[in-house]
C-alpha cells in the first residue's frame, strides 16, 4: 500500500511538471517583449564616466531626454516620474506620459532645472528620471514593459567671467610727409 501510495506521487510530480512545462511554453510564446524603446540622455552618472551638467548659482537651465522606439512595429508609451532632485529640477509637460509611435525617435522630454541664488560652490545635487514602457495596444496577450533610470549630477560653480570682446588695436595715425616747395 505505502509502495502505491510513493508510485502515485511520483506520477502525479511527473504529470505537473509535464503540464507546467507546456503551460510556461505557452506563456512565453505569446509574451510580445517591448524591445527598441529607449531613453538618450544629455548627462548621466556612470561610474567612471560621468557626465555632469556645470551649473552657476541662480542659473536656469532646460534640458531634453529623447525618447525612442526603433525596433517592431508597435506603438509605446513612456511614463516619465522625476525621481530626485525636486528641489532644483521639473518636468516641463503637464502630461508625463509620452506616445512614442513605432519607428521614431527624438521625441523630447523636457527638465527644466534652476540653482538656487543662494546655493553654495561645489554643491552637488542628484537629479533621477524614471521612464517606464507601457505597450500601447493591448490585444489580450501578455505584455511586458522596460524600466529606466535615468540619473546625473548637477554641479554648483562659479560663473565664468563673461569673455570681454577683444578690441581691435588702435589704428596709428598715418603721418602723410607735408612737402614745401618754395616757389622764387
Amino acid at each position: 500500500m505505502m509502495q502505491e501510495k510513493k508510485l502515485f506521487v511520483k506520477e502525479c510530480n511527473k504529470i505537473f511538471l509535464y503540464l507546467l512545462l507546456v503551460l510556461s511554453t505557452l506563456i512565453i510564446i505569446h509574451i510580445e517583449f517591448v524591445i527598441g524603446a529607449g531613453v538618450a540622455a544629455p548627462y548621466w552618472d556612470t561610474p567612471g564616466n560621468e557626465r555632469p551638467l556645470i551649473m552657476y548659482p541662480g542659473e536656469e537651465k532646460t534640458i531634453e531626454y529623447l525618447l525612442q522606439n526603433l525596433v517592431g512595429d508597435k506603438d509605446v508609451s513612456f511614463n516619465v516620474k522625476l525621481l530626485n532632485g525636486s528641489e532644483i529640477a521639473s518636468l516641463v509637460d503637464i502630461n508625463n506620459q509620452y506616445l512614442v509611435k513605432s519607428n521614431t525617435k527624438d521625441i523630447p522630454v523636457k527638465l527644466y532645472i534652476k540653482v538656487p541664488l543662494n546655493a553654495l560652490l561645489e554643491t552637488k545635487y542628484k537629479v533621477s528620471l524614471e521612464f517606464i514602457t507601457v505597450p500601447v495596444s493591448a490585444t489580450g496577450q501578455i505584455q511586458f514593459g522596460t524600466g529606466y533610470k535615468e540619473s546625473f549630477d548637477v554641479i554648483v560653480q562659479e560663473k565664468a567671467p563673461e569673455p570681454v570682446p577683444e578690441q581691435p588695436p588702435p589704428a596709428e595715425e598715418k603721418k602723410i610727409p607735408i612737402t614745401l616747395y618754395v616757389i622764387i
